[in-house]
This record gives C-alpha cells, sequence and structure tokens, in this order.
C-alpha cells in the first residue's frame, strides 16, 4: 500500500481512539528508508509528497484514484474492540495485526470513513481501488471462506456508496487469478452478483497471456478492463510475443460478447524494459483494427531513430519479432539465479527451475540476435546522440549476451558431466568473458547502475542511513534480508550486481564444479554445498558498502562498448544452435508408437486426488478436481533410442486451472537400469482454450542434459502426464514417437 494511504487509514483509527504505536513508527520508518523519531513528523512528510503527486496528477486532468479499505487493523484495534470480529494476518513481521471481518459492520463504517478522510486529506475523487485477498485465501472452510467475500463485497459497496454516492470500484482479477482453487467460477460469480453493474469494474489484468474473460463468461456480465502485465518485477530480457498481442486485442475488440469491455491498460511491474512492446500495446489501446506490423514497425523505427535510420533499424526489429519477440516466455538469462547441476536439469533454481526443454527452442534465436546488433550497429554513427537508440542499442547487446552465456554455461555442465577437462576450463574462461562483457555493456548507461539511484535516494530529506542497503536488497534479497523465500525475484542487470553479486555467484559454482570434477564426481548436495555461500553471497551484497572506482567501468560510449562485444561475439558459426524442442523439431518418417485417445485402455492411472481420464472417442480429457492427476502407459514393446527419436502430443488447457505440470519418460540404460527424464514441454501453458502442438527430440535431449555420456540409454518403457494440482482440464488429442 503506498505510505501516504497507510497513514491516512491511521489517521481514521487515530479518530477512533487508536494512537500511533512504536511499532508503527518503526514499521513506517523502515518501509520509507527514512529516520524520523516523531511519528507526527513522519506523517506530515509523506503527506507533503503525497499531496505533491495528486496536484501533478490533477495538472494533466487525470482523476486520482484512491483506496478502499481492506480491513486491515493493528493489534490497539483489538483491544479497543475485544468482540469485533476479525482474523489474524499471516504475515507476522507487518505491524498489520489482522484483518477486520467484512461481515462486521464496523468494516463499512470504517471503509466508509477511510474514503472521506482521503479526500479530506488529499482533495476530490471518485474512484477507489481494493481487491479481495490477493495471494491470501482466509477462511478454514468452504462456507467460511464464501462467507468472507460475499460480505467483502457488500461491505465494500455500502463502505463507497455511503462517503461518494458517485463512488465507483476499481477491482484488480489477480487475486482470483492466482487462486483458482478459492476463487472458482461458482464463488466469483456470487462475489460479482452482490456488486451493482453501475459502480465496478474488474481488471482481467494478465489478458495477454492468461485472460480471465474466457473462462468466467466475459466476468458475468460486469464490466472489464483488458489488462497487460508482459513483466514480472525480475524479467529484465526482451520478450513478448507482439504477433500474439495483436491478435488477442483485436479479437476482443471484434467480439460480440465482449461489448463489457470498456478500458485497455498497462500493470507491468518491471518498467524501462520492452519499449517496442509497449509502444505497441498503447497503439492498440487507442485503435485495434488498424494495428498490423507491416504499418506498426516502419512508423515506429521513423519515430524512434528517424527516417535515414529507419530502414535498417526496421530490419534489426524484425529479427527480435522472429526470436524473441515471438514468445511470451520470459526466459531467465541463468547468472540472475542460484545454479545447481542435476542430473536431468543442468539449470536449476534448486525447486524453482527456470529450465525446461523449451530453452532449447531459443537457441536459433542466438542467430537473430546476432544479426539485430549487426543492423543496429550500422547505424551506430547517425545515431550517436539519440538516447532511444543507445538504450535500444544496450538491451539487445545484453540480450544477445544473456543468450549466449545459457549456451555455454549448458556446455559448462555438459562437460562437468562427462569430466572433460579440457572442455570445462574452455567454457569457464568463456563464461568469464561474457560476464565481463556484460559488465562492459551496462556500465555505459547511467539507468544501468545503482550508484545514482542511491545518490539521489540520498538527497531526500529525512532520508536514513539503511538506504543503500534497502536498494540492494530490493534488487536481490528482495525484502528478506535474512530469510527471503524470493531471492533475485526482482533480479536486475544493473552494472554494480553484474560486477559485485552475479559474477561472484557464477566463479562459486564454476569452482565447486571443478573441485568436484578434480574428484570425479558429478553429484552436488545443492542445500550442503552450494546454498549456504549463494546465501552468504547475498547478505554480503546487502549490507557491505560498494565502492565503484572510475576504472571499473568502460570509459567509452555504449556504441564502442557494442562494438567491440560484437567484435568479440560475432563469429557463432561453432555454436550447435539445433532446437530440440518445439515445430522446428521434424518427425521422422517412420512412426514407432501413436495413439489417437480414442479409448484409454492402455492408460493406468498412477495415483491422484478426485481426479479423471476419460475418452469421448476423439479426446481424453483429464480432470482435476482438486489435487494432481497422472497416468501412465507402458509401450507394447521397448522403444530403442536412437538419433531422430521424436515425441510429440497435441494439448489443450481448460476450465479452472493454470498449467499442466509434466510430460514424463521412462527409459533403461546399457546397465538395465531403469531412468526418467521429465520433458516439461508445457510449464507455462495457461488455461486459454487454445490447441498447443509439443515436438521433442528426446535423443538430443537426453545428450543436452549429459545422459547420453553418463550412461546408454538403450530403450524407452513407458511415459506419463500429469497435471498439477489444481481445479483443471487437460484434453489430449494425440501423442506419437518416430524415428528417421
Amino acid at each position: 500500500r503506498p505510505a501516504f494511504e497507510h497513514i491516512t487509514l491511521h489517521e481514521v483509527f487515530s479518530d477512533l481512539g487508536i494512537k500511533g504505536t512504536e511499532r508503527e513508527r518503526v514499521e513506517l520508518a523502515r518501509d520509507l528508508g527514512v529516520v524520523i523519531d516523531d511519528l507526527n513528523e513522519l506523517k506530515q512528510y509523506q503527506v507533503k509528497m503525497a499531496r505533491e503527486v495528486l496536484d501533478y496528477v490533477r495538472s494533466w486532468g487525470l482523476e486520482p484514484v484512491y483506496e478502499a479499505f481492506s480491513g486491515d487493523i493493528p493489534e490497539e484495534f483489538i483491544e479497543k474492540y475485544p468482540k469485533v470480529r476479525h482474523f489474524k494476518k499471516l504475515d507476522e513481521t507487518s505491524f498489520v495485526y489482522g484483518r477486520l471481518h467484512p461481515a462486521d459492520p464496523l468494516f463499512a463504517e470504517i471503509g466508509s470513513a477511510y474514503i472521506k478522510k482521503q479526500h479530506q486529506m488529499f482533495g476530490p475523487g471518485h474512484f477507489y481501488y481494493i481487491s479481495p485477498y490477493p495471494e491470501e485465501s482466509p477462511g478454514a472452510t468452504r462456507e467460511e471462506k464464501d462467507e468472507l467475500q460475499i460480505n467483502f463485497a457488500k461491505s465494500t459497496v455500502n463502505g463507497i456508496k455511503t462517503a461518494d454516492p458517485k463512488g465507483k470500484w476499481l477491482c484488480s482479477g489477480w487475486a482470483f487469478t492466482a487462486d483458482r482453487v478459492t476463487w472458482d467460477n461458482r464463488a466469483l460469480k456470487t462475489f460479482l452478483d452482490a456488486i451493482p453493474n453501475d459502480m465496478f469494474l474488474v481488471w482481467d489484468v494478465w489478458a495477454e497471456m492468461h485472460p480471465m474473460y474466457k473462462w468466467t463468461d466475459y466476468f458475468f456480465g460486469k464490466d472489464w478492463a483488458f489488462g497487460v502485465i508482459h513483466c514480472f518485477g525480475g524479467n529484465v530480457s526482451i520478450f513478448g510475443n507482439v504477433k500474439d498481442l495483436i491478435r488477442r486485442v483485436q479479437e476482443v475488440a471484434s467480439d460480440p460478447k465482449a461489448k463489457n469491455c470498456k478500458q485497455f491498460f498497462l500493470s507491468p511491474e518491471g518498467i524501462t524494459y520492452n519499449s517496442m512492446y509497449f509502444d505497441l500495446a498503447t497503439k492498440l489501446a487507442w485503435d485495434p483494427k488498424k494495428v498490423n506490423l507491416e504499418t506498426y514497425l516502419p512508423d515506429f523505427a521513423d519515430r524512434r531513430y528517424g527516417e535515414e535510420s529507419s530502414a535498417n533499424m526496421v530490419k534489426c526489429w524484425q529479427e527480435l519479432i522472429e526470436s524473441v519477440h515471438s514468445t511470451n516466455r520470459y526466459n531467465d538469462h541463468f547468472y540472475h539465479r542460484w545454479l545447481a547441476p542435476f542430473p536431468n536439469n543442468p539449470y536449476s533454481v534448486f525447486e524453482r527451475s527456470n529450465f525446461v526443454p523449451d530453452f532449447t527452442e531459443r537457441l536459433p534465436y542466438i542467430k537473430h540476435l546476432n544479426k539485430a546488433l549487426e543492423y543496429a550497429l550500422l547505424e551506430k554513427n547517425k545515431q550517436m546522440d539519440n538516447k532511444l537508440y543507445q538504450n535500444d542499442l544496450v538491451d539487445i547487446t545484453k540480450q544477445y549476451l544473456g543468450e549466449l552465456f545459457n549456451y555455454h554455461l549448458l556446455q559448462l555442465n555438459r562437460s562437468f558431466f562427462k569430466g572433460e577437462q579440457v572442455g570445462f576450463e574452455t567454457e569457464a574462461k568463456t563464461i568469464n568473458r561474457i560476464m565481463d562483457d556484460l559488465g562492459k555493456i551496462v556500465s555505459t548507461r547511467e539507468d544501468y547502475r545503482i550508484e545514482p539511484i542511491i545518490e539521489k535516494s540520498l538527497r531526500i530529506p529525512g532520508v536514513g542511513p539503511d538506504t543503500a542497503k534497502r536498494v540492494r536488497d530490493s534488487v536481490s534479497g528482495f525484502n528478506g534480508y535474512e530469510g527471503a523465500w524470493n531471492w533475485d525475484y526482482n533480479a536486475k542487470d544493473f552494472f554494480e550486481l553484474i560486477k559485485f553479486y552475479y559474477l561472484k555467484r557464477v566463479d562459486f559454482y564454476i569452482a565447486v564444479l571443478r573441485e568436484k570434477m578434480q574428484s570425479h564426481q558429478t553429484r552436488i548436495d545443492h542445500v550442503k554445498e552450494l546454498e549456504p555461500t549463494y546465501h552468504k553471497l547475498t547478505i554480503d551484497w546487502i549490507y557491505n558498502d560498494l565502492k565503484v572506482k572510475p576504472e571499473d567501468r568502460y570509459q567509452g560510449s555504449s556504441a564502442q562498448a557494442a562494438t567491440e562485444i560484437f567484435s568479440s561475439w560475432k563469429d557463432i558459426s561453432s555454436l550447435d544452435l539445433t532446437p530440440l524442442f518445439g515445430l522446428e523439431v521434424k518427425f521422422g518418417s517412420k512412426v514407432i508408437w501413436e495413439d489417437d485417445f480414442s479409448q484409454t485402455d492402455n492408460w493406468k492411472s498412477l495415483g491422484g486426488e478426485r481426479g479423471v481420464f476419460a475418452s469421448d472417442g476423439k479426446v481424453v480429457t483429464m480432470k482435476s478436481l482438486r489435487g494432481g492427476v497422472s497416468y501412465g502407459c507402458v509401450f507394447p514393446r521397448l522403444i530403442p533410442i536412437d538419433k531422430g527419436l521424436v515425441i510429440g502430443f497435441r494439448a489443450q488447457l481448460v476450465g479452472d486451472g493454470n498449467r499442466l505440470s509434466a510430460v514424463q519418460v521412462f527409459w533403461e540404460d546399457s546397465a538395465g537400469q531403469r531412468r526418467d527424464t521429465y520433458l516439461y514441454p508445457t510449464a507455462e501453458m495457461w488455461a486459454t482454450g487454445e490447441w498447443e502442438e509439443y515436438r521433442v527430440d528426446l535423443f538430443g535431449l537426453l545428450s543436452l542434459l549429459g545422459e547420453v555420456e553418463k550412461v546408454k540409454p538403450v530403450a524407452l518403457k513407458a511415459i506419463h502426464i500429469s497435471n498439477r494440482p489444481a481445479p483443471c482440464e487437460v484434453r489430449w488429442d494425440w501423442m506419437k514417437i518416430t524415428a528417421d
């Protein structure tokens, strides 16, 4: 919650006789990065800042969006009103003790007082934002959840209308998207039906990738808005399927059932990245039917670089559209994460792995990025004074280097598994060169440096001495310091991060693998051997002040740095960039095994909770009602594993779930041991109701993971399919295995 709204709410509590507490003062001071001993002085400081912001908003003819009451209450509230209905909030580190139950009459009363107090302190407004318990699931039973949800709707409406008869409730749909168990369609419809149509608008916050309106019957008649999140906190790579974005927005604009779609909005967690994607999104917001890439791209290039450079820059962006801007999968560059080699997964962030075989679908992107950078550098002399060009040049260069890092990390892990010392050391040197060049290119831009952010922050009156620490934490430990569960969630490509944090982590990882190789070991206990040092490096980064020397940074321009880097990495002829996943993988001429799912006799349940697996004669539906569901098929005979062995299938995810969990193959090695490999080709398949086809080069995948070098895969024995524990349906159309 913005600090000024926090302060306003406590003004309401003060009117009820509940005074500010020491815990509140400490919490606000920590969140704001200020050192002010007097709570009233702290509040005045924030109110002044808030009024300046709101004055600026109104100067543009815009209306502010205030906050409605969420139910947050401090412990002192319970002391004064001991009989009030409430429940304790799970986050005990916050000064917010708990939540007032929305069925309690005080909920609407405080909600009304809160709105009036915001008007009194900051001026009029008629829009109020609140979402019902996002990323939380209060209530122990279905009945308790229903009571909370319906009363939240009724009491929020009552609070808004009492304070402002013209008030409109703006509600983010993230709460509904993030927890489809709590917010199934029955619960969501009941909640929405309790709210008058003329005062409500719900945001379909992730509609460009996970459109809620498709599985909520267009929000059951309520007004709604098409939202684009695109990127979360740590997604700093170039990505976003621009062709798909155009298709989705135009589909909504021409859909008669979407007549209640009243707005289009952008709500990214990360800003300053992917400028073309968001520029395109704003064009679609105004007149989607007129937008097409053939006319948009030259217009974008003219506006951004001028007509003189437009032709080459259009070619540059076309290469990006054919690669990184052809996917909605936000691919990490793995130096952002804690690395650990696993037999089935050489890129693991422990249990939170971002590596899936579709990484190999990205390998051809390296060729396109190489070409895009070449086209962009042709215009460097004409664009010397264009900051927008410099920004794009840095982004394209670091994207190219990031994809090269992923490729060479893969080769490093393969050499580790194979015990090839010479190959390992070659890849280790290559990775260190890439990290040095990443630091070089981003150091040329002030907006890719942390020091200027800290310096500007320290010039704000009243800012505390821990400001630098808090800034460093925000891009690493992420508000956890000692015990965050989401390390590096908000990862960024700042120069200081690369040089003093990511590089140290990569060097440590390489050193551990090198030591293991010397003792002929290929297994690493990540909990004991990696995690403690990763944790220490994060804490050291947060707590120890940095001192960047002038010679640490590259002294030339972005264009000079990019030119030098491209000269070093231009030749990619030695790289094997053959994709092992995706539609570029070609089926062989010989079908070894196939299933059209006209019946399910060949598939046996492997366990699961309240799930079904049934065929209508054409399609099999795997339905999970609560827990995960898994079925397996043993092949009639062993299938030899040779070059050219490809597995393919077509699937569709529908209903209230979010993603299909796994496709897993079981195989036998030359020693007669049973082994398994997860394919995970649908780790980002969302419930859009669209059919997706997947193909995996199995022999190539096993080679990529080091399995072929360690053991000899002899034959496939079985295949398992499953979905994760969520109320969803996965439909299977066909599945087959082919060979050359």
